[in-house]
């Protein structure tokens, strides 16, 4: 993830006066890179060099991104949480399975018990219809509203299932790449468009404030 972030960016133009500026998204996959950094000896030279780098790299990206999305995978592990009390918003992915709403379920209940996480947008994958996609959104509100009556789910919308995706996925290439005019592209531009509208708590810029507040803490550590 370093070497992809540091020396192979190209500073974009600045727009020109007038013209109305689009919000760009920067992807920041899974957690296998630098997330990790969490784990580290942190008295460890190549750990605290590696930190100060991304610290750096962040807040350059800070000034091209408007909007940083960290897919933290599956689970409720100490990395998932770190992540996802650091963030503005919180996505809640489900399939429509029993397992994974069970699991949709218990991440929300860890983050609003343990970390004060109140708010919560759930996204359901691979539906056949968006009618199975908020059944999947009325189950989990209703267990919700009986045992963690302090939370807050909002239906933030579905992906439809598509081989299509299965497809590009053995290709190692975007669906939205391969086929823009897809049923699961179509939603993927519906969902983008939505996170696009969100309010922003820090005018500043987002990903600049999140990535300090995840190894604010840390960077003080090593810089003691």
């Amino acid at each position: 993830m370093i070497r992809s972030v540091s020396g192979k960016r190209k500073r974009r133009k600045r727009e020109k006066k007038g013209k109305k500026k689009k919000k760009r998204i920067f992807f920041f996959f899974k957690q296998k890179t630098a997330y990790e950094i969490k784990e580290c000896d942190w008295s460890s030279d190549v750990c605290s060099s590696d930190l100060l780098v991304l610290s750096e790299e962040f807040d350059l990206l800070s000034e091209e991104f408007d909007i940083l999305l960290l897919d933290t995978g599956a689970g409720i592990s100490s990395n998932v949480m770190y992540f996802c009390t650091a963030a503005q918003d919180i996505i809640v992915i489900a399939l429509p399975e029993p397992t994974s709403i069970t699991d949709a379920y218990a991440l929300m209940k860890v983050l609003s018990q343990k970390h004060a996480r109140k708010d919560f947008r759930l996204l359901v994958n691979a539906v056949k219809n968006e009618g199975e996609g908020k059944e999947v959104f009325r189950q989990l509100s209703v267990v919700a509203d009986r045992f963690l009556p302090n939370i807050s789910i909002d239906y933030f919308g579905h992906i439809l299932k598509d081989e299509n995706v299965t497809m590009t996925i053995r290709q190692q290439r975007a669906v939205l790449e391969v086929y823009p005019h897809s049923k699961a592209s179509q939603c993927f531009m519906a969902i983008a468009k939505k996170i696009c509208d969100l309010p922003y708590a820090h005018p500043g810029g987002g990903s600049q404030f999140l990535w300090r507040a995840i190894i604010g803490d840390e960077m003080s550590k090593v810089k003691g």
